[in-house]
């Protein structure tokens, strides 16, 4: 029941557990009143980034499993479903969870929060991810900003999956180099304009594995991104794309407790903040002031159960059902895997 999931890319799967870890640190530590100006807050001040670690896995993740599914521009709706049925179903029941959370604390004589105000329009947006785009309206969880990102991604590559995977040098570098060189023209705050070169890092990175990139093609590549995310965002989101990139390419053991832990790291994303919160926040009533650091990984602790139960009631499923979706493949698909590279995943992001 708690053993990892078999996957034939353990790197991957390590890394996104390294990423969960280090935003719900920053949650529980640096993201809390109680903490502010004090060294443990301080400590878990960086952790965010882990958010670029995941755009990473994801510039990674993603178009390669489409090369293995074989994936062309028909299957445009089919790649969509297998995405909406992956990511869909453990969003949707963590704004449930979110919400009755907020709605139940505030019947606590220890809540000192606002009374819940949630609209209709404002949960019809989060179906869409289009909070971005409506600045009357707030995220109910800080963290579903990174899932609208995704999502951008999500069509974006879907549509220009045949540029970034050709087997023509000139067409998938310019491709690349075009996509990356958005930010420099308009880059919204937190949006995929802005990250851009991020995601073809890890794009990059698949080409490279998948055999249709040279070394050489991926180090240029990498290089003018990290050119281009030093201008979009900061040097060191720049420092953990670049050893992000380098574990993706070049890492492919870890340790099974972070395998475990990478199989429910999208669970505990989207869970982490509501839930440990909470955690923090009624300790502070019943630990005394000098014990007061052992309730961030009280918090963690109390997060990493709750994302467990959800993976295994809600996740799993939808993954598995994902996977079942296959792509209809042509008599001469644009990206024919080559014999090195033939191997079937196990496993999906």
């Amino acid at each position: 029941m708690f053993a990892p999931e078999k996957t034939k890319l353990p790197g991957i799967q390590g890394l996104r557990a390294i990423a969960a870890l280090a935003v719900m640190y920053c949650h529980s530590t640096y993201g809390l009143p109680e903490y502010t100006y004090t060294a443990l807050g301080a400590s878990g001040r960086h952790g965010y980034l882990g958010v670029y670690m995941f755009f990473v896995i994801s510039g990674f993740i993603v178009p390669f499993t489409m090369f293995h599914g074989g994936y062309t521009l028909k299957n445009f709706w089919r790649f969509m479903a297998k995405r909406m049925i992956r990511v869909e179903p453990p969003y949707l029941a963590s704004i449930g969870i979110s919400l009755l959370i907020w709605w139940a604390s505030q019947f606590s004589s220890m809540y000192r929060g606002g009374e819940p105000q949630v609209t209709w329009t404002q949960f019809g947006l989060h179906l869409g991810y289009l909070i971005p785009y409506f600045p009357n309206y707030k995220w109910i969880s800080g963290v579903y900003w990174s899932l609208a990102v995704e999502f951008q991604y999500y069509i974006s590559l879907s549509l220009l999956f045949p540029l970034f995977v050709s087997r023509k040098p000139a067409i998938r570098i310019t491709a690349c180099l075009a996509f990356a060189s958005v930010c420099l023209i308009w880059r919204p705050h937190q949006s995929l304009l802005e990250l851009a070169p991020v995601f073809i890092v890890g794009i990059v990175a698949a080409l490279y594995r998948l055999g249709i990139a040279s070394r050489n093609e991926m180090f240029a590549l990498v290089s003018v991104c990290a050119v281009l995310t030093s201008i979009s965002l900061w040097w060191q989101v720049v420092a953990v794309t670049l050893l992000t990139w380098a574990c993706v390419v070049w890492v492919n053991r870890m340790p099974v407790i972070l395998l475990f832990v990478g199989d429910i790291s999208y669970s505990l994303y989207l869970l982490h903040d509501m839930v440990g919160r909470r955690v923090v926040h009624i300790g502070q009533h019943f630990v005394p002031e000098r014990f007061d650091y052992v309730l961030p990984f009280a918090a963690m602790s109390v997060s990493l159960v709750c994302a467990f139960a959800m993976y295994r009631i809600l996740e799993l499923p939808a993954k598995r059902w994902a996977s079942s979706i296959k792509y209809r493949r042509e008599p001469k698909d644009l990206a024919d895997p080559s014999p090195a590279t033939s191997q079937v995943l196990t496993s999906s992001h």
